[in-house]
Formats: structure tokens, C-alpha cells, sequence
């Protein structure tokens, strides 16, 4: 695949990606230094993988389970990756637990577009494919 192609092919999940780099990696001068952290940024973490979970297999001509699996271990690697680069920042931390909450968003975004791709054969709809983008990529 050429490297073009595959800018434009997976250009929705690298720009979520280079998101998820930015709020992982990012020094906010606002946040106070003792902040509680609640259950709801472990939600936020479920919400950000799952997203990017399912985008990347959205854009995926082919839902197969080798797709499932490499998605779910890339998108497990950044979430692990990202807490491990935290740790080593002075103004930030890695935690197991947010890399259990990157991994179950993981999971539930897998286990979403296994379901959604399964609905859409069952229905005979155009694929997800379809309703990400619709554009040809040898015309960009």
C-alpha cells in the first residue's frame, strides 16, 4: 500500500490517534497539581478507545477476525504506550488503572463494530465503509 493511500485510507484514526497523543501528553497549566481524580476520567478513557477502536474499523474495507485482533492489540499498544511515556514526564503519571479503562474501550469499540458490521450483512445495507467515506482514493 502505498504511503498516500494509506493516509487517506486511515486518515480518521490517525488524527484520533494524534489526539489521544496530545491529551495523554499534553502539560494543562490549569489542572490543579492534586487533583481528585474520579471514575469519570477512567470513562473518558473507555470513550476515547473505544472511539478510536471503532474508527479504525470503520475504516477497514473487511471486518475479519485478524482485523478484530489487530486493532484491538494497536489499540491496547498505544494505551499502553501512552501511560508508560506518562511516567517518565514530571508532570504526569501512569496508571494501571487507566490502562484498563484504554483496554475495556478497546474491547466494547471491538465488540461495537463486530455488532454494527454484523447488523449491516444481516440487513444487506451498503457497508460502514459506505457511511465513513464514500470518496475514491485514487482521485484525491
Amino acid at each position: 500500500m502505498k504511503f498516500r493511500t494509506f493516509l487517506y485510507r486511515y486518515h480518521l484514526s490517525l488524527i484520533w490517534a494524534g489526539i489521544i497523543l496530545f491529551l495523554s501528553l499534553a502539560k494543562f497549566s490549569n489542572l490543579p497539581e492534586t487533583m481528585n481524580v474520579t471514575w469519570s476520567d477512567k470513562l473518558v478513557h473507555v470513550a476515547m478507545y473505544a472511539f478510536f477502536s471503532f474508527v479504525m474499523l470503520a475504516e477497514n474495507e473487511v471486518l475479519t477476525r485478524k482485523s478484530l485482533f489487530a486493532v484491538g492489540v494497536l489499540a491496547c499498544s498505544l494505551g499502553g504506550l501512552m501511560e508508560i511515556a506518562q511516567s517518565y514526564t514530571d508532570y504526569r503519571s501512569g496508571d494501571w488503572r487507566d490502562m484498563i479503562a484504554n483496554t475495556i474501550g478497546t474491547i466494547l469499540g471491538v465488540f461495537i463494530s463486530w455488532l454494527v458490521v454484523s447488523f449491516w450483512q444481516r440487513k444487506q445495507l451498503p457497508s460502514l465503509k459506505f457511511w465513513v467515506r464514500n470518496i475514491n482514493p485514487e482521485s484525491v
